[in-house]
C-alpha cells in the first residue's frame, strides 16, 4: 500500500522531463514562450497518466494523496474545461486557445492519471470523500463528454448530409465507454463499503441513477443483473425509483411517460438523447399507422408537440424528416397522406429501431440549447435532480 507524499498537481521532475522530451500538452506551456521549443508552466502542468507494468513501483513522492488529487481535479474543471469559451474569460490563462477535442484529450488522459492515483493508496483512500468525489468528477465529465462529441458528430453529419461519417477530433466511443465503466466499478466498491459501515455517501442515489440511464442507453442487457444487485434501500430512493420507472417504460413501450422522464432533467435530456428521438420517431409511426389511411388525418401541432413532449422546433424537424407536410392556417396542423401517397412515404415501413436521420437534426437543434448549460457546473455536480426530481440550478429539457 501506497501513502502519497506528492503535494503538487505535478512534480517538477515530471514537467521538467517532459519539457525535455517535448511531451508536454500546449495546455501546459508557459504564455509568451517559443512555440518552436515550448517551456512548461508549472502552475499549469498536472499529472500525465503512465500506464503500470509489472514489477514498476511506485514512490511515495510520485503519488499524489487524496486532498491534492482533489485539488487537481478542481482545477481542471474550474480552469481548463470550459477553457474554448472565450465569453468565460479563461482563454488567456493558457498560451494557446484550445478546441473542445483537444480539451477532452487532455483532460481524459489527467483524470486517468488522478484515478490511478487513488488507486494505487487503496485500501485506506477509498474510506475517504475525496476518493468518491474525483470518481464523481470523472463520471459526469466523461458522460458530458460522450453527448458533446455525438452532438458534434451529428451535427457535422446534417450539415454534410453525411450520415455514415466516422467519429473523429480525439474521441473515440468505445474508450470513453470503458472510461465510464473504470470510473463507476470503484465508486459503486466505495458506496458499498461505506454503507455497509453506516457512512453512506450523499450522492450515491444520483450516481445509481445515471449509472441505471447509462446501462440502458450503452448496455441494456447488464440492466437486470445491475438492478437485481442494487440494495433494497437504493431501490426505493426517490431518484433511483425513477430510473428503474423509465426503464420499464421504454422497453414496455410507454413512450409517453418515457419522454417525459428524459426531459425531467439535464442528466436524463443528455444520457438518453438518442433514446428519446427513437421514443419520438416510434410515436410519430404509431400514431401515423393508427387513423384511416382513404380519410387522412390531421395533428394540430401543439397537440403533436405534447405528446412527443418536445419543442415546436424540433417537432418540425421531425416532420421534414420523415415528409409529413404542415399547414399553418388556420392553425398549424400536420397533414398526412390518404391512401395511394403512401407507398414510398418514410413512415410506411418497418418498426424503427432507430431515430435516422432525425438524430442528426435533432442535436443541430440542442448545439445551442447546450451551450446554455455551464460545463465546470454540470461536471461539479450542480445540476444534479434532487429528490424531487427538480434540478438545484439551471435548465429543465433539452
Amino acid at each position: 500500500m501506497v501513502v502519497g507524499s506528492l503535494r503538487e498537481k505535478c512534480s517538477a521532475e515530471e514537467a521538467q522531463s517532459r519539457q525535455r522530451e517535448r511531451l508536454l500538452d500546449p495546455l501546459e506551456w508557459r504564455k509568451g514562450c517559443s512555440l518552436q521549443r515550448p517551456e512548461v508552466d508549472f502552475s499549469l502542468a498536472t499529472k500525465k497518466y503512465q500506464r503500470s507494468s509489472a514489477g514498476k513501483e511506485f514512490l511515495p513522492e510520485e503519488v499524489r494523496p487524496p486532498d491534492i488529487c482533489l485539488e487537481t481535479m478542481d482545477f481542471l474543471i474550474d480552469s481548463v474545461l470550459d477553457a474554448d469559451d472565450a465569453q468565460d474569460g479563461l482563454d488567456g490563462l493558457f498560451a494557446v486557445t484550445p478546441s473542445l477535442p483537444q480539451i477532452y484529450s487532455y483532460l481524459h488522459d489527467r483524470c486517468r492519471a488522478v484515478r490511478m492515483d487513488l488507486h494505487l493508496q487503496q485500501p485506506w483512500s477509498s474510506r475517504t470523500q475525496e476518493f468518491v468525489t474525483c470518481h464523481e468528477y470523472c463520471l459526469r465529465f466523461e458522460a458530458l463528454s460522450r453527448f458533446l462529441f455525438s452532438q458534434r458528430l451529428k451535427t457535422t453529419n446534417a450539415q454534410r448530409g453525411d450520415a455514415g461519417a466516422t467519429p473523429s477530433d480525439h474521441y473515440d466511443e468505445r474508450l470513453g465507454l470503458q472510461a465510464i465503466s473504470q470510473t463507476i466499478d470503484p465508486l459503486l466498491a466505495a458506496y458499498q463499503q461505506a454503507r455497509e459501515e453506516g457512512t453512506p455517501f450523499e450522492n450515491e442515489p444520483f450516481v445509481q441513477r445515471l449509472v441505471i440511464l447509462l446501462l440502458l442507453a450503452t448496455s441494456p442487457d447488464a440492466l437486470p443483473a445491475h438492478l437485481a444487485a442494487l440494495d433494497r434501500r437504493l431501490v426505493g430512493h426517490p431518484l433511483v425509483r425513477e430510473a428503474i420507472e423509465a426503464t420499464g417504460h421504454f422497453l414496455s413501450g410507454h413512450y409517453v411517460r418515457f419522454l417525459r422522464f428524459a426531459a425531467s432533467d439535464l442528466w436524463a435530456s443528455l444520457v438518453l438523447v438518442d433514446l428519446a428521438d427513437l421514443a419520438r420517431v416510434r410515436l410519430l409511426w404509431l400514431r401515423a399507422r393508427a387513423y384511416h389511411k382513404a380519410v387522412g388525418d390531421r395533428w394540430p401541432l401543439k397537440q403533436l408537440a405534447k405528446l412527443l413532449v418536445c419543442d415546436a422546433e424540433l417537432l418540425r424537424h421531425l416532420l421534414v424528416t420523415y415528409k409529413v407536410e404542415v399547414v399553418e392556417e388556420p392553425e398549424a396542423e400536420a397533414v398526412l397522406p390518404r391512401k395511394g401517397a403512401w407507398e414510398d412515404h418514410p413512415l410506411f415501413c418497418e418498426f424503427p429501431q432507430t431515430a435516422g436521420p432525425f438524430a442528426s437534426h435533432a442535436h443541430l437543434w440542442r448545439s445551442h440549447r447546450l451551450s446554455v448549460a455551464r460545463r465546470r457546473d454540470a461536471v461539479k455536480g450542480l445540476m444534479d435532480p434532487t429528490e424531487h426530481g427538480a434540478e438545484k440550478k439551471g435548465m429543465r429539457q433539452f
